[in-house]
């Protein structure tokens, strides 16, 4: 009875002392949505798996079979990880989705404690299979976060993990689902207390540098790329080493300077660093309001209700320490309020990861919320009134990663500036969505978006209508994923001396088809043509290429493919 007395006291009082905000912008679904599974729930990683264009949700669990929930477009999901061979029992704490041999389809790799790291490849056909081994991703440790990137810019995934009290792994990407630790070659090493990490253009010069967080006080480090992959610990310089029991990271713009500053949770009070644009950090964190008590775990920033600002989303463990997630708006001056202090996304569960998401297409972000006891997974739907408008933002890279990680979106709008970045791997040990979501107020057109890819390449937009999803293709501009899609029917793959392309579309078009090499070079041009509708049947000799992995990229009317073969 004492212990009840002294949480709901702690709870009065900390409710009583920050604003709040009347209406009610998120209803919790969890029940008949379907993900409700109690347990120790630790982590959420985002990704369309199944190329439905609905995000769905895996979640790695401690001790219980792991779980992916596939979004059926109607706010409801299924769970499918039993179907799919997802369902390891064990230690898993933390995962990440890309597409590590750009073939279209994420595969995702799963952190596990005191057993052997998973990679499972997307088969692309509803299947996976697991190749940690033959990949060279094994390693036997203690990880606490992983994270996809491409450190060197060539194109490929890579793979960070970091471990807790041991080495930290950087698997760089040979092509063909093959990896080498690099981590000592790239100067990234550590064997601290490490807890989360994000990969981010902290000083805007085009390349992802990396953010390391760690527990019991121990500095936390920012690492620099030079944009070749090797890294310079700038930590103290940048006055980014701070002491504290630092859990999760994100990075969002607070003050829309066009430079990305960073959100640390804590098992006290959060941290915010904002960006100088001089190569350093200010701690803001009493300035800003962003200075939550908790035990501090999953974070990330989302604009919620559109209105132009980013707010941020805070996952505590309440069971451990009796404050709950909280949910905090910009004001618009560098500042924040907490907002539904006394609702279900006020959670006073066990809450780890945390995740957004829009899941239902509206144009609004809803919350996934990781918990460890017995109120289970919740999400949260957004139900906004009269939220602003909006812009989305889905990119696939063609010379540079598929999915586009590393590619920095900026928004000039009537003085405004607005810059987000694609991650895979944020918060504590989960990963948000790969669209990139702005809130734009009552702004009706962008006047300009220049978005950065990660090999360096730059596109430029000018007089965008909002409330929009736009597919960027790198390199190519605009298009429209709603048109009709072709059929191409490929044999024999593996090849060996030929190839036989049975391609049919809806209408007359231009349909081109190239060959790319694994590392994305481009090898021949098989088809370049105009086409009447119906079917067309092509063939391709082979030139005596090496034994390996290839791609075909398929440009058509409105929009672009890739398909892969081996040859033998």
């Amino acid at each position: 009875m004492k212990d009840f007395f002294y949480i709901g006291l702690v709870g009065v009082l900390f409710f009583s002392i920050h604003p709040a905000f009347s209406q009610t912008y998120f209803q919790e679904i969890s029940a008949e949505a379907g993900i409700s599974h109690p347990g120790l729930n630790r982590s959420a990683a985002v990704g369309d798996f199944n190329n439905d264009g609905q995000d769905d949700i895996f979640v790695c669990r401690i001790n219980k079979p792991n779980l992916l929930y596939k979004n059926n477009g109607n706010n409801t999901f299924t769970e499918v990880a039993a179907d799919l061979g997802l369902d390891f029992t064990g230690n898993s704490n933390t995962a990440v989705w890309g597409d590590l041999d750009n073939d279209g389809w994420l595969d995702l790799y799963v952190g596990v404690r005191e057993t052997n790291n998973f990679l499972y490849h997307n088969n692309g056909d509803g299947t996976f299979t697991e190749i940690a081994r033959e990949a060279g991703v094994q390693a036997l440790r203690n990880p606490r976060s992983v994270h996809f990137v491409d450190v060197n810019r060539d194109g490929l995934l890579d793979i960070y993990v970091a471990n807790l009290r041991e080495q930290n792994n950087l698997y760089q990407n040979l092509g063909n689902m093959k990896f080498r630790d690099v981590v000592y070659e790239s100067n990234t090493r550590d064997v601290q207390i490490a807890q989360a990490a994000i990969f981010f253009d902290y000083d805007n010069d085009g390349d992802q540098d990396l953010y390391l967080t760690h527990d019991a006080y121990q500095a936390n480090i920012l690492y620099q790329n030079d944009g070749k992959g090797y890294f310079t610990d700038v930590s103290a310089f940048s006055h980014t080493n701070i002491h504290i029991q630092s859990m999760g990271v994100d990075v969002g713009d607070i003050n829309q300077d066009g430079w990305l500053d960073l959100y640390i949770t804590n098992l006290g009070k959060n941290v915010v660093l904002m960006n100088n644009q001089d190569g350093t950090f200010s701690n803001a964190s009493s300035r800003t309001g962003l200075i939550d008590n908790g035990m501090g775990w999953g974070n990330c920033f989302l604009d919620f209700d559109n209105d132009g600002f980013i707010d941020v989303y805070t996952a505590n463990d309440s069971y451990f320490a009796p404050y709950p997630n909280v949910l905090q708006r910009n004001l618009g001056n560098d500042t924040f309020g907490i907002v539904e202090a006394q609702t279900p996304i006020a959670s006073m569960g066990g809450s780890y990861g945390a995740a957004s998401l829009d899941i239902n297409k509206d144009g609004l972000l809803d919350l996934f919320v990781a918990n460890t006891g017995s109120e289970g997974n919740q999400l949260f739907l957004n139900t906004t009134a009269s939220p602003g408008n909006y812009l989305n933002i889905r990119a696939r890279g063609t010379s540079s990663n598929r999915n586009a990680v590393g590619t920095k979106v900026t928004l000039e709008a009537e003085g405004s500036i607005f810059t987000d970045e694609i991650n895979a791997g944020s918060g504590f040990a989960s990963q948000n969505s790969f669209t990139l979501h702005f809130g734009l107020g009552s702004l009706r057109y962008i006047d300009k978006m220049t978005v950065v890819w990660p090999n360096g390449n730059k596109d430029i937009f000018e007089n965008i209508p909002v409330n929009q999803t736009l597919n960027l293709l790198e390199g190519e501009g605009l298009f429209d994923s709603s048109l009709p899609q072709y059929e191409l029917r490929l044999g024999p793959n593996p090849v060996e001396n030929g190839l036989t392309l049975s391609l049919r579309i809806q209408k007359p078009q231009f349909i081109e088809i190239q060959l790319y090499s694994s590392q994305g070079k481009a090898i021949s041009s098989i088809i370049s043509k105009e086409l009447n509708s119906g079917k067309h049947e092509f063939e391709w000799e082979n030139p005596k290429l090496g034994a390996g992995l290839y791609f075909l990229k398929i440009k058509y009317d409105g929009g672009m493919d890739i398909q892969k073969i081996w040859i033998k």
